[in-house]
């Protein structure tokens, strides 16, 4: 109903994919004056559990991750290529490639499955990268170019842990906006 609170609204229903509420969260961002907001999550999907071709049980509940970006296609396929190497999707008997895909809410070209080849065993997809459809921007509100990735965790679940020296934070970090007021010296605080 329309006077359902934004917050809630679809939230009686399993997400099969995060994408749409990143876009809408995107929407929101947008709406709200920030028009260069880059979201990402991690969350459960749920999806039919498929054998054979036909529905078989119950629904499987992936782990995915979700990334919603300013740019094109690039931007995003840059950004799922960081995310696997970071997940120590690489190496040795390992294989990524990109295959072209037409799949909603991404514009026809423009959006590729990630299939994983490892030794003896045949390539299965493990994320899909696109460039959002004007027609979807224009649903959600969201000014182009975006783009969007997800990636299904519950397939990388072999990749080799990867140690990391730990790196003390900047005592210094970056800033996006500085604000300055100027206010009559007779105010306190």
């Amino acid at each position: 109903p329309a006077s359902t609170p934004p917050l809630v609204r679809g939230a009686d229903r399993l997400r099969r994919s995060l994408r749409p509420s990143l876009l809408e969260a995107r929407g929101g961002n947008v709406a709200g004056g920030g028009d260069d907001a880059d979201l990402f999550e991690i969350a459960h999907g749920y999806l039919a559990r498929i054998d054979d071709g036909t529905a078989a049980g119950p629904v499987e509940e992936p782990l995915l991750v979700g990334l919603v970006v300013g740019g094109e296609f690039s931007t995003a396929k840059g950004l799922c290529d960081a995310v696997l190497e970071g997940l120590g999707v690489s190496g040795a008997g390992l294989r990524l490639s990109y295959r072209a895909i037409d799949l909603a809410p991404f514009a026809r070209g423009r959006a590729a499955e990630v299939m994983l080849e490892r030794d003896g065993r045949s390539a299965e997809r493990v994320a899909v990268v696109g460039e959002v459809a004007s027609a979807s921007r224009g649903r959600f509100g969201v000014p182009g170019p975006v783009s969007a990735a997800e990636l299904r965790l519950d397939r990388l679940a072999f990749a080799p842990p990867i140690s990391r020296p730990l790196v003390t934070p900047s005592d210094y970090p970056a800033m996006q906006r500085d604000v300055n007021l100027v206010v009559d010296e007779t105010v306190p605080w």
